[in-house]
C-alpha cells in the first residue's frame, strides 16, 4: 500500500509503484497536478485531486512563483493564493480501511514538516517516508528538527539526494 502526495509535472514514480502492482493513491489538488493525473494513464492507481495536510480542511496555497515549473506551496506573503481541499492521513486511511501504509511519498512544497509531527504524534504506522524538504518554506532549522524526531520514532536515513531523503523505520 502506498500513498503518494504532491504529483506536478510528472508522475514517473507513482507510475512505476503502480506498475509493480499494490494499492497506489496519488493526491494532488493543484491544476498542475491533475493536469498531470490526466495526461497520464492512471487505470492501475487512484488519483485524487485532493492535498494531503496535517489536519482535514481547505488550506490555502501559494501560486507557484514560476509558472512553467508550476509548483504550489504553503502559502507565503507577498504571493497570490487559491484554496484546495486537503485531507489528513488518518481520514485517508479510515476511509479505505488501511492500517497501515507501507510507502509514504511526500513531494508537497512546505506541507511536509505538519504532516511528519501528525504521523509521529499520532503513531501512524508508516513503514518507508520518501519526501522532499523545502527548508525556504519553514521556519529555521525545522528541517533538521524533523529529521531528528523521526529518528527519535525509529527511523533511519537510507538514501538522501540534496533535499530527498528516504527514511526506514527500523525493525521493519
Amino acid at each position: 500500500m502506498s500513498y503518494c502526495a504532491g504529483v506536478g509535472l510528472g508522475m514517473s514514480f507513482e507510475m512505476e509503484l503502480a506498475a509493480r502492482g499494490g494499492c497506489v493513491l496519488v493526491f494532488d489538488p493543484s491544476p498542475t497536478g491533475v493536469r498531470t493525473a490526466e495526461r497520464s494513464d492512471t487505470s492501475k492507481l487512484t488519483f485524487y485531486p485532493i492535498g494531503l495536510a496535517a489536519k482535514s480542511s481547505v488550506y490555502e496555497f501559494s501560486l507557484p512563483s514560476n509558472p512553467g515549473e508550476g509548483s504550489y506551496s504553503v502559502a507565503r506573503e507577498g504571493l497570490e493564493t487559491a484554496r484546495f481541499e486537503c485531507w489528513d492521513l488518518a481520514t485517508i486511511m479510515q476511509k479505505h480501511g488501511h492500517s497501515s501504509i507501507d510507502l509514504l511519498k511526500m513531494d508537497i512544497e512546505g506541507f511536509e514538516y505538519d504532516i511528519v509531527d501528525d504521523i509521529l504524534r499520532r503513531s501512524i504506522p508508516v513503514r518507508q517516508i520518501c519526501l522532499e524538504f523545502h527548508p525556504w518554506l519553514s521556519r529555521r532549522g525545522r528541517t533538521w528538527k524533523t529529521i531528528g524526531s523521526l529518528y527519535r520514532a525509529g527511523y533511519r536515513i537510507i538514501y538522501k539526494h540534496r533535499g530527498d531523503y528516504t527514511f526506514l523505520r527500523s525493525g521493519t
